[in-house]
């Protein structure tokens, strides 16, 4: 159900309130990670240190969310699963006639109770590939018509594994679809990846926003007294 459903359905006005809604949504999948979640040493504190997501980073959600309004993706796609916070957004906005593809390893102790949370939230919407995403999404969509309106891409963050990831998400994107990256930041491989695969002609009207400072608490959503700056930048990409 899309996030203005929802808020139609508790009688609440849209108007200013989708964001915020928005924003419950995912600091309930965090509450639930840091609950379930086991060794993983970032998990110690609200700001994830080493691993940092959407979900504690507004101005980037709000961002995600409403680029997906815009483009109404009816198939979804996504390398990296982490906490599920992108994966939430994306079908929040995309809503109940969308779907989702995942492709993660599965590697932390919390992610099979993501893929279980975002399932119950979002039941019959996604479809979980467990593995490399170098070699399984090619073998997914091996012998198909390209069939994603919108490809995230944030999984191996080293130069060579994000920039296979990014050639095998234009494979299987639509034309004219759309490359969702994050961690963009111009000093980092990712980005090196991606300005090259845009230099060879593959992708179009490439636009990031970038250097943006996001204070993430420690403590919780709310706090200003304890926070962690984070400067962050993101891209997206049409399909030619």
């Amino acid at each position: 159900m899309m996030l203005l459903a929802w808020l139609s359905l508790l009688g609440l006005p849209t108007s200013g309130q989708e964001h915020e809604l928005l924003e419950l949504l995912l600091e309930s999948l965090t509450l639930g990670v840091e609950a379930r979640g086991g060794p993983e040493k970032w998990l110690r504190t609200r700001a994830w240190w080493e691993m940092s997501h959407v979900g504690n980073r507004p101005a980037q959600a709000r961002s995600y969310y409403d680029i997906t309004r815009q483009l109404a993706p009816k198939l979804i796609c996504e390398i990296g699963l982490n906490g599920g916070h992108s994966a939430a957004i994306f079908l929040a906005a995309a809503g109940p006639s969308s779907r989702l593809v995942m492709f993660d390893t599965m590697a932390f102790s919390y992610s099979n109770w993501t893929v279980h949370a975002l399932e119950q939230l979002f039941p019959g919407q996604i479809t979980l590939i467990r593995g490399d995403s170098t070699r399984q999404v090619p073998a997914y969509f091996r012998g198909a018509e390209p069939s994603c309106d919108l490809f995230s891409v944030d999984g191996d963050h080293r130069y060579r594994g994000v920039r296979i990831d990014i050639l095998n998400a234009i494979a299987a994107t639509k034309k004219g679809g759309v490359l969702l990256l994050d961690d963009m930041q111009r000093n980092h491989q990712t980005r090196r990846a991606f300005d090259e695969v845009v230099a060879s002609g593959k992708l179009a009207t490439p636009t990031c926003q970038e250097k943006v400072n996001i204070a993430v608490s420690h403590i919780h959503r709310r706090d200003t007294t304890s926070v962690k700056t984070l400067s962050m930048d993101w891209c997206t990409a049409k399909v030619i």
